[in-house]
């Protein structure tokens, strides 16, 4: 079966486990997730249900999840390997909150591995898709993301969420990375501009730089 969810984390404060955590609400019967973490103990919280009940409640519904410990990039990559691994309508990337972020996950290297993740129209009848969680107060993401997609041919949607209060949802960015055109009709209603006229910025394993991003 190949997985609907794919979501992999690089969280080391486990108070922000819940937000990650979140995504299997959406596992319907059938589907699958995929947890990528660093932390052992973000695991053990994640699945011991005393605190969080995402996954008991993930199962309860028929769906199913994994969490798999160590580095993402470093992990998928040796996957790779794999010739049976599954292959993923969607992979989501949220590990760029903070103000210290990690830069081996945004790069052109980075995002070649995540593709090879991804299910293709010609092999599997369905484009997948990269959606990145690109909110944050100190850097703009947005030009990276799309260095990233004109690199690899891929569409890239920059879609806005704005706050609610009275339901507790926080504003946030996303940008989504696809030639899914279904997608891409479907997404095309929540479309927004990027803030500026940036030029794209393709970072590499050899080359990146975070003054090109401040606010």
């Amino acid at each position: 079966m190949t997985d609907v969810f794919q979501i992999w984390v690089y969280l080391s404060a486990t108070p922000l486990l819940w937000l990650t955590l979140t995504l299997a609400a959406y596992v319907a019967q059938g589907d699958a997730i995929t947890f990528y973490d660093i932390n052992p103990a973000v695991i053990t919280i994640a699945e011991n249900g005393e605190w969080f009940t995402y996954l008991t409640d993930c199962v309860a519904r028929g769906g199913k999840h994994q969490i798999k410990l160590g580095d993402a990039r470093l992990t998928l990559q040796r996957e790779l390997r794999d010739r049976h691994r599954p292959r993923y309508h969607v992979l989501v990337l949220d590990a760029f909150s903070g103000d210290a972020v990690p830069v081996h996950l945004l790069t052109e290297e980075a995002f070649a591995i995540y593709l090879e993740h991804l299910t293709a129209a010609d092999e599997d009848g369905i484009e997948g898709a990269l959606a990145v969680h690109i909110s944050n107060r100190y850097l703009d993401l947005e030009p990276v993301i799309r260095g990233a997609a004109e690199r690899f041919g891929l569409q890239a949607v920059l879609i806005h969420n704005s706050r609610n209060p009275k339901y507790s949802i926080y504003s946030s960015d996303w940008v989504i990375l696809t030639n899914n055109e279904a997608l891409l009709a479907t997404l095309a209603p929540f479309r927004v501009p990027p803030t500026d006229s940036s030029p794209a910025i393709l970072w590499t394993d050899a080359r990146s730089n975070l003054f090109d991003v401040l606010k």
